[in-house]
């Protein structure tokens, strides 16, 4: 992943951008297709093959977010504000710095990637930032958090301590 950090009219940004590997995202959506077309040739079952589909889909867009999202963290004076973009499709989240927390590394497991989390007071589980990131860009963008001037430092776990 690339990570970048800067400030912009008094705001901290962190941008985190995929590794953009096409043939990682060819190879998903040509086993989506292949097991689609199988299903539907062999089974003659039309349901199973829109059932696969629609997961695949799923199981496509995941790969996508990950290697060609861009995530971005604003650390403001009064809120934080997450970005995601993939594609032109935009969503983001704000939050008042009095409802942040703590941020922490998010391992990961075999059916979650691995990400930074925030937890918020109003939500129940944490809000993941940066899905796919790895430990040492993880280690590497909490040091950069720390060295920054913000008031996210100093809600920030050290690396190896759990989210929750």
């Amino acid at each position: 992943m690339r990570i970048k950090s800067f400030w912009q009219q008094e705001e901290f940004i962190v941008r985190i951008s995929g590794d953009r590997q096409p043939f990682a995202v060819y190879r998903i959506l040509g086993s989506l297709i292949f097991a689609t077309l199988a299903d539907l040739l062999i089974r003659h079952s039309g349901l199973r093959a829109g059932a696969i589909a629609a997961g695949g889909t799923y199981a496509v867009y995941n790969v996508c977010d990950v290697q060609f999202g861009v995530s971005e963290m604003h650390v403001a004076k009064d809120t934080i504000t997450f970005k995601r973009t993939l594609a032109g499709l935009n969503r983001s989240r704000t939050f008042p710095r009095s409802e942040v927390e703590k941020l922490g590394y998010l391992k990961g497991s075999d059916k979650e990637y691995p990400a930074i989390g925030i937890m918020i007071r109003s939500l129940i589980m944490p809000f993941h930032f940066a899905k796919g990131i790895s430990y040492e860009e993880a280690k590497q963008l909490f040091a950069t958090i720390g060295t920054s001037n913000s008031w996210l430092k100093t809600k920030t776990l050290d690396i190896d301590h759990p989210l929750f």
